[in-house]
């Protein structure tokens, strides 16, 4: 396994835990009748966002390599 598996797998990982976790809580927070925090969770679903995007780009730039990878090892 490559290193930048290892990476796609972590930030996966973080972006499912994120939305998750905050899925979660807002709906404690709904239950509890607290409105102080709609501002915090909306931070935290546009983190777990960015992580989303960063396992994608990560995902297509693995594929990217894999297809290079074979052009480098041939040509030289």
């Amino acid at each position: 396994m490559h290193k930048s598996h290892v990476i796609s797998y972590v930030l996966a990982t973080g972006s499912t835990a994120g939305f998750g976790v905050t899925k979660d809580l807002k709906a404690l927070a709904d239950a509890t009748n607290v409105d102080d925090l709609d501002d915090y969770f909306d931070k935290a679903y546009a983190s777990a966002s960015l992580l989303l995007f960063a396992f994608i780009c990560a995902a297509i730039l693995s594929v990217f390599s894999s297809y290079a990878l074979p052009k480098m090892v041939n040509s030289g």
